[in-house]
């Protein structure tokens, strides 16, 4: 609910259409389709946990869990060595299910690749050539993501979402925010600002 998916779209689209000819092509990839299960059976996978108790529960419902982040590393390094990328049976964010299929081709000049997610921060930051945190309000965030999976999703169900997700990423970003070489306020979405490190933690 950030826009991470609007900022690294736009950014995209701007590169392609601004882009040389003997420069290379640009694409997106979201950590989202490196999710293990689908919505429904991850919520499944969590209930269960919670008949186990509250430790099992807790582990199930820390996001970082739910990625397959090994095979994000190794299609990331294939990539910039210049091999193409063929996904298949991957979330779809429309339906929340393995549905969606991603082909990522390089072309002759190479690649620039827009990668959104949260969880980026969990790695070596060399495997990226920017690392750029986007921040919005809390309001804005809960009204982005009412909006995305209020189709699909009850009003309980978007709250226990919502806080199973703050509980896992609020610790996380204030761990791993120093590895960011940018951080920018997207609250406003028709405009940004660069703003400090010490500033984003005073709103978390």
């Amino acid at each position: 609910g950030s826009g991470k998916t609007t900022f690294a779209t736009q950014l995209n689209e701007i590169w392609n259409y601004t882009r040389k000819t003997d420069e290379p092509l640009s694409e997106t990839l979201q950590l989202d389709k490196y999710f293990c299960l689908s919505s429904k059976d991850r919520k499944i996978w969590i209930d269960k946990g919670k008949k186990i108790g509250e430790v099992e529960y807790l582990k199930r419902s820390n996001n970082l869990v739910w990625f397959n982040l090994e095979k994000f590393y190794k299609d990331i390094a294939l990539l910039k060595i210049g091999k193409p990328l063929y996904l298949r049976n991957v979330y779809n964010k429309k339906d929340g299910e393995l549905t969606d299929s991603i082909n990522i081709i390089p072309n002759k000049k190479g690649l620039i690749l827009f990668v959104e997610g949260v969880y980026l921060l969990h790695f070596d930051p060399s495997l990226f050539d920017l690392l750029i945190y986007i921040h919005r309000s809390t309001d804005n965030r809960r009204m982005s993501i009412r909006g995305r999976d209020g189709h699909r999703k009850s009003e309980d169900a978007l709250n226990e979402r919502w806080a199973e997700t703050q509980k896992s990423e609020i610790p996380y970003i204030k761990e791993y925010i120093y590895r960011v070489n940018m951080i920018i306020d997207f609250t406003n979405m028709q405009s940004i600002k660069v703003i400090s490190v010490d500033y984003l933690l005073s709103l978390l």
